[in-house]
């Protein structure tokens, strides 16, 4: 099966590599090595017309092997030109001490590396002759990429199975005790995107549900139902598959079969419509066309909601019937199984998919099956790999946000309906099996990798659960010079002793951009030579046993992202931090990190900060949160006894940190009662808070600005440990507070009378060894 790379997908990497062939550095290089400036423009022009033909290469490609392996050599090739440039952007940034160091470099070897990719470039041009390829005025990325971005996964009904839902409750009801059997499976069949999955969760309060079940081993199958077989009597089991043969090894007697059929076309559009057309949409002339198209595309559907689905939330908001005369004519419906074994709906979604959204979904390739994400984590990662097409830095997770959203409202992602919180999403399985298709050889996903793994060399990006074998064994790193991405993902840990792992890998991998030990349990140290992966953006240690990070870390100027939740030994942070001056998101929650390196003030791209544990000394002193004006959501800051004067204070700044939502302000020994009274008037916040904690304070009384009316936003207020306290702040302004904790409070004697009027409309109320839960009892 030809691996589908994508024409227009790749026109957003073309795009990323043109610009940086156009940055001073690249110019500056060809200067200084005193190369042929016709160089860079010969590129310029080659990437200029292989781009003009990429969307019609995407066409042709599913069709034409010879296409889709031209394809696969341009993405080769522009994956080891943006290595390279990304190199010499580095270079240039990190030795800026030394005056013009670009035109004095003198590595041959990179000016050698330059000359090689423009000669691969040029040879992918030439491989364009013989393809019936056509220059394309790009109107159908033009015409697709301006969708809005509303998430549709809440809110919609279920169509067409009234029936099918009395038909399986009545077998979920019915008696089968009589026969002597305790348990009993009923199993609803039917074809991928039918709607087994969206079905079964109806009936959870019930009884056991095994959703999409592939085991057709019968001692597979008795090893998994064990702990079922003494339940109570008309106890249900529920599964879903798509494999008949499944319910023939089921080891129970009684195994009840609800064949699942496709919708029918009526019910199809339904589903279609309701996605399709927003409820605020006129009922017009242009409105009346589309649906006579949207039901002639329904009947190609056949009968599946998945399919139905995902383009109607593709088709949402596109109001000219040139749009849906595309989707209603595309060739892809016609394409024989034997070449395109993904649903044609899927296949045709994923083609009107705007580049940069493309490349964000076959990213996710490299999730395993059924995968449950969570929307930040995975943005990061599309960060550090370059595929957020970003106005300025301080926006990554706002376009990021956007991107998302877009793919949740085209069907790619939904909600999981397996997490009450969390706010988790995951792929169909037959989205994700989209996703693998469309990866090709530059995508590989390993449940577990050993020696006998076969991985392609152009392997760019590679995720892993388990390693059968020590890593040192493991000959395929050896061919992977060039991956991007090295992911631990549901990481199983490994009986043999991988302390060797990151060394191998720092020393092989000198590409990495992303790279994840995360759950690695055993790791508790990481080699020097991690400070030599120059490309490294995300670098993810969480539940680790690292106890200290390697000096060298803070030579990662491209870092972005640095994961260390959960490392619960880990108490400092090198003494450098400050050099990473691109870091953008710091996680250190879960960490028994005592104090702040030196001038973490000069991190002023950092937008994601647990903890700030305020230090002795002024170099890591709480004025060095008065440059962090962009940090976003929580932040803890501690150990506030160290701030000995009020104007300290002052100068964090806090009422400039607007994005800051949950403030928590912690005391961890006392000082005297004025100089806290001082500081805490001086950390006052923004007034669009909306929690807020205060622990360990000794002063007599709290500042004004606490319980204060303006603070509109606030819902949720920690009062902990303020023993010296005699007053309450007025809390009864305060007039959106749903939840407030008081603890430890044992010097208050009065409660202020609208505080009490108001705790009787609170959501949550908590007042613990505090005298004044007894004037809430009474």
């Amino acid at each position: 099966m030809a691996e589908a790379v994508g024409g227009a997908f790749l026109s957003a990497f073309l795009d990323v590599v043109f610009d940086k062939l156009s940055t001073d550095e690249v110019v500056d290089f060809i200067r200084g090595k005193k190369l042929d400036l016709n160089l860079l423009e010969n590129l310029k022009t080659t990437l200029r017309v292989v781009g003009a033909v990429l969307d019609d290469a995407e066409k042709k490609q599913i069709q034409l092997s010879s296409v889709n392996q031209w394809l696969i050599e341009l993405k080769d090739a522009l994956y080891d030109a943006d290595d390279l440039l990304d190199e010499i952007s580095t270079k240039s940034a990190t030795q800026k001490k030394v005056c013009k160091v670009l035109s004095r470099f003198t590595d041959r070897k990179m000016a050698s590396k330059l000359e090689k990719i423009v000669d691969k470039l040029d040879k992918v041009l030439g491989g364009m002759k013989g393809l019936p390829l056509q220059v394309m005025a790009g109107e159908m990325n033009e015409s697709w990429n301006t969708q809005p971005t509303t998430s549709l996964e809440d809110g919609y009904g279920m169509y067409g199975r009234d029936t099918d839902k009395e038909g399986i409750m009545k077998l979920l009801l019915s008696d089968d005790s009589s026969d002597g059997v305790l348990v009993s499976v009923i199993a609803i069949v039917g074809m991928g995107g039918v709607g087994k999955t969206t079905l079964a969760p109806i009936f959870k309060k019930f009884l056991i549900v095994l959703d999409d079940v592939w085991i057709e081993d019968y001692e597979n199958w008795s090893n998994l139902t064990k702990p079922f077989l003494h339940g109570k009597r008309g106890s249900k089991i529920l599964l879903t598959t798509r494999n008949a043969n499944v319910v023939n090894v089921v080891p129970y007697h009684i195994v009840q079969v609800y064949p699942l059929s496709k919708l029918s076309n009526e019910d199809c559009w339904l589903v279609f419509a309701n996605h399709a057309f927003p409820p605020s949409e006129s009922r017009g002339e242009d409105r009346r066309a589309l649906e006579e198209i949207g039901r002639e595309i329904v009947k190609k559907c056949n009968g599946l909601p998945l399919a139905a689905r995902s383009l109607g939330g593709m088709l949402r908001r596109k109001h000219a019937i040139r749009d849906w005369n595309n989707i209603l004519e595309s060739d892809i419906w016609e394409l024989p199984e034997s070449q395109c074994k993904i649903i044609p709906a899927l296949r045709i979604s994923y083609q009107y998919l705007p580049p940069h959204l493309k490349r964000c979904f076959v990213y996710c390739s490299l999730y395993p099956k059924d995968h449950e994400f969570q929307k930040k984590n995975l943005i990061l990662l599309w960060m550090a790999e370059d595929l957020l097409k970003l106005p300025n830095r301080g926006k990554a997770l706002e376009v990021g946000y956007e991107y998302f959203d877009d793919l949740v409202s085209r069907s790619f992602f939904q909600r999981s309906s397996n997490r009450t919180w969390g706010n988790y999403f995951v792929m169909h399985d037959l989205v994700h099996d989209l996703a693998l298709y469309l990866g090709g050889e530059f995508y590989f996903r390993s449940e577990e990798l050993g020696k006998e793994t076969k991985i392609g060399i152009k392997t760019r990006h590679l995720s892993v659960t388990k390693f059968s074998d020590p890593i040192s064994d493991i000959e395929v790193f050896d061919k992977l010079q060039f991956l991007r991405t090295l992911l631990a993902i549901d990481f199983k840990d490994s009986s043999f002793n991988k302390e060797k792992a990151p060394g191998i890998v720092a020393s092989k991998l000198k590409c990495l951009r992303v790279l994840s030990f995360c759950d690695f349990a055993s790791l508790d140290v990481l080699p020097d030579s991690i400070g030599k992966l120059i490309h490294l953006r995300y670098l993810n240690l969480s539940r680790t046993r690292i106890v200290t990070l390697p000096e060298s870390l803070c030579n990662l100027y491209n870092l972005q992202t640095l994961v260390l939740s959960r490392c619960r030994v880990l108490t400092r942070l090198p003494t450098d931090m400050q050099n990473l001056i691109n870091l953008c998101h710091l996680h250190i929650d879960g960490t028994d990190i005592r104090e702040m390196p030196r001038g973490m003030g000069m991190l002023r791209h950092l937008q994601h900060l647990d903890f700030f544990t305020v230090g002795k000394h002024k170099e890591n002193g709480i004025k060095e949160l008065g440059t962090l004006s962009n940090l976003h959501g929580s932040l803890s800051i501690r150990n506030l006894e160290n701030v000995t004067r009020s104007n300290e204070a002052l100068e964090a700044r806090m009422l400039d940190k607007k994005h800051i939502n949950h403030l928590s302000l912690e005391w961890s020994n006392g000082t005297d009662f004025q100089t806290e009274l001082d500081v805490l008037c001086k950390l006052k916040p923004h007034q669009g808070v909306e929690s807020l904690t205060i622990r360990g304070y000794n002063g007599t009384i709290f500042p004004d600005w606490v319980g204060n009316f303006s603070y509109h936003n606030m819902t949720s207020l920690s009062l902990n440990d303020c023993n010296n306290c005699c007053v309450l702040p007025s809390l009864g302004q305060l007039p959106s507070l749903k939840k407030l904790y008081i603890s430890i409070l044992k010097s208050v004697k009065t409660v202020d009378a609208g505080l009490d009027t108001s705790v009787q409309n609170e959501n949550e109320l908590e007042a613990t060894e505090s005298p004044i839960h007894k004037a809430f009892d009474a």
